[in-house]
């Protein structure tokens, strides 16, 4: 079956207001665009989701600020070709059909779509499971287009790399590395100071990862240090103001 767009979810961003939600959805979508070299009129954002047009595999599994994707086929809302695109893509398992009525412009309701779609199947010799199902059959309908797919992929979820300030990362062990992804995660770029974290990399889409620079602001300092070892984290959280003169945040791990 030939995809014509991947259909982007993403849920944190949404729950900011209109503007601080824009700048947002705007850096992920420049963080896509840096990851997968599209252009740029060919990526859009819309009520909560970002469609991206292509027919080329998209992996996004390593952007954060995306929840979840799904390769997809994109046609205008007409029932009889959502009928016959859904049994295109239907590979003959046990099937249940979830319809998402994002935009509100196609007469029918989600559960009638779900009846309409699971009845064809059914015709083409499909078995329906709402409960034990083996293959999930998405259709979403987004202003008079309907994205029709069967896969959600898992995105890593968290904030778009570039929302936040940057932040310096101490980096000796992997309590460190873990603590930096996490700043990674919450949409902090990153700059590092000790081992360089290059398994961070394909993470920090779009925002380079450099060494660190006395003339780069940071808004703190962040250790792998944790409470388990009281002493050694107030040691390092003192070398740190001491050396460098910015505040630490501690414990980022527990």
């Amino acid at each position: 079956m030939m995809y014509n767009s991947v259909l982007v979810r993403y849920s944190e961003i949404g729950t900011k207001s209109r503007q601080t939600r824009k700048k947002w959805e705007n850096i992920l979508i420049h963080n896509i665009k840096e990851y997968l070299k599209v252009d740029f009129g060919n990526i859009f954002c819309s009520r909560g989701r970002i469609v991206i047009l292509t027919e080329k595999e998209c992996d996004l599994k390593n952007i954060f600020g995306v929840v979840s994707f799904s390769p997809a086929v994109m046609i205008e809302q007409d029932m009889e070709r959502i009928k016959e695109k859904a049994g295109e893509i239907y590979s003959g398992k046990k099937f249940r059909v979830s319809a998402k009525r994002i935009t509100k412009e196609f007469p029918y309701s989600s559960r009638r779509i779900n009846e309409i779609v699971g009845e064809h199947l059914v015709k083409k010799g499909g078995k329906v499971d709402l409960e034990n199902f083996e293959e999930e059959i998405g259709i979403e309908f987004l202003n008079h287009y309907a994205y029709i797919y069967k896969e959600k992929i898992k995105g890593p979820g968290g904030l778009p790399v570039g929302v936040q300030g940057k932040v310096l990362c101490f980096l000796e062990d992997e309590k460190d590395i873990e603590a930096a992804y996490l700043m990674l995660k919450r949409g902090c770029e990153i700059d590092y100071c000790g081992r360089n974290p290059k398994e961070l990399y394909k993470y920090s889409v779009g925002h380079k990862i450099h060494e660190y620079n006395k003339e780069t602001k940071y808004i703190f300092a962040v250790s792998g240090k944790s409470l388990d070892n009281f002493e050694e984290l107030l040691e390092t959280k003192k070398r740190i103001e001491n050396e460098y003169g910015m505040k630490t945040l501690f414990p980022v791990l527990i």
